[in-house]
């Protein structure tokens, strides 16, 4: 009766030990497939000029002055919201730096009016390579372009998602 207790709990134990192999393979395996933090600090990079270029076009229907002159415009500070602090966009992202992306916005020469018909932002990672491997452009245009160089995109770079 010994023999068969320890064959039996023998048995168990082999099959418990391949049932944990199987959930550690399982799980290593979603582990590597998860999103690098450069994946997902480009995402985030990518929504913020979408976000941007929103607030742009609700600014420019409301103040009727054109595009703002700088990203703080578009944020909060101010109540009820104006021209030079719209609540559009958050803090952070009026900072010019979020998720690891810096933000360089450069609005067009106003018109004899006062009116700035033109902008670009640039986004580039913080540390290329580490907070990002792409950067990224977006003007009036609404178009987002982007870059795997370790340089500003432009206007001449690939739409975003553009494979040649």
């Amino acid at each position: 009766m010994k023999t068969f207790w320890a064959v039996f709990f023998g048995i168990l134990a082999a099959a418990a030990a391949i049932g944990l192999l199987f959930l550690v393979v399982r799980v290593g395996s979603e582990i590597a497939n998860a999103p690098s933090l450069s994946t997902m600090n480009q995402n985030s990079a990518v929504g913020s000029l979408r976000t941007i270029s929103t607030a742009e076009i609700t600014y420019a229907s409301t103040y009727n002055t054109g595009w703002s002159k700088d990203l703080a415009s578009l944020g909060p500070g101010c109540t009820p919201p104006a021209a030079n602090c719209a609540g559009l966009i958050d803090e952070v992202l009026a900072g010019g730096k979020k998720s690891g992306y810096i933000f360089r916005y450069s609005p067009g020469a106003a018109g004899r009016r006062g009116r700035i018909d033109r902008y670009t932002i640039t986004a580039r990672p913080e540390a290329f390579g580490k907070s990002g491997t792409k950067s990224f452009f977006v003007d009036e245009s609404g178009v987002i372009r982007e870059t795997s160089e370790d340089r500003e995109a432009t206007t001449t770079d690939g739409p975003l998602g553009f494979i040649p």
